[in-house]
């Protein structure tokens, strides 16, 4: 990972090259950032650069020492995020259903804790396994967990750091839900979560998220960010039914700007995106 004027790349290798990737910078001036990312690229060796832009930023327009090419998005391209305010307000904002399944998971005895423990992490990982085989959902390496929560572990809520930890809902000592949180500035953010089909009466993942929501107001939270919903005006969307949970929460959804490729080597890079097309059609 690369740093530059508090901007994140990561560089990710291709055939024969690489290119580097930057998520979701906040770009209050596009040509100085074209500029940084230009040189940048040159030093790295990059064809290009994949920029994911953040809400409210200025567009990246092609000049004339590059293009810039629309692309498919790495990140979710919708979010929602809840505000966080006093208990009353929250669950008035919420779906009656979600706060019906609220009560119901604190009825049953559902409990909840926040770790950054390698045991923790182990629950969470079998939780995953189990919500990725039923609902055909790719996940990441076993090992990039336990290392999010060994680099990025720490005291949640420290001003400017990035933190990461494991929620877990238990019941009776059992783990039936987790999820991972980060939490950056005023915002913690739902990244990745999982749970138990057969104790799916339980409705453990909805005090889950009700429980961290008020965690993360009292740790001086302003937001909490569900992570990646489908569009509203699209029904059978493969993400229809996480985002109707999620949804069920309030809050708004938030559309990112279009992802581009920045393009330094124009041959290289069609010959990367021919490539890339063969592939998705030979399956």
């Amino acid at each position: 990972m690369l740093t530059r004027d508090g901007y994140q790349f990561f560089e990710t290798k291709i055939p024969g090259g690489r290119y580097l990737y930057c998520p979701h910078p906040l770009i209050a001036d596009a040509a100085n950032f074209l500029s940084l990312i230009t040189t940048l690229a040159q030093e790295e060796g990059a064809w290009f650069v994949r920029v994911e832009p953040y809400v409210g930023s200025a567009p990246i327009a092609t000049n004339g020492a590059v293009s810039v090419k629309p692309t498919l998005a790495l990140q979710p391209g919708h979010t929602l995020e809840v505000p966080l305010a006093d208990n009353e307000s929250m669950l008035a904002a919420m779906h009656q259903k979600t706060r019906y399944n609220i009560r119901q998971a604190e009825k049953a005895g559902v409990s909840i804790r926040f770790d950054q423990s390698e045991e923790a992490v182990t629950a969470l990982l079998g939780l995953l396994e189990q919500t990725s085989e039923r609902a055909n959902i790719r996940l990441h390496p076993s090992t990039y967990y336990p290392t999010m929560l060994r680099e990025l572990g720490g005291a949640v809520g420290e001003s400017g750091r990035l933190r990461v930890e494991v929620a877990l809902a238990e019941y009776h000592g059992q783990p039936v839900a987790g999820a991972l949180l980060a939490w950056w500035g005023t915002t913690c953010i739902y990244l990745h979560g999982g749970s138990n089909y057969e104790q799916r009466s339980l409705m453990a993942p909805h005090l889950l998220h009700w429980t961290a929501m008020q965690r993360a107001r009292d740790a001086g939270c302003a937001t909490y960010d569900m992570g990646g919903v489908a569009p509203e005006d699209e029904p059978n969307h493969a993400w229809a039914g996480i985002s109707r949970f999620k949804r069920g929460f309030g809050g708004q959804t938030i559309s990112y700007p279009s992802a581009v490729d920045v393009v330094l080597r124009p041959f290289a890079y069609q010959t990367y995106t021919l490539g890339r097309t063969l592939r998705r059609i030979v399956g």
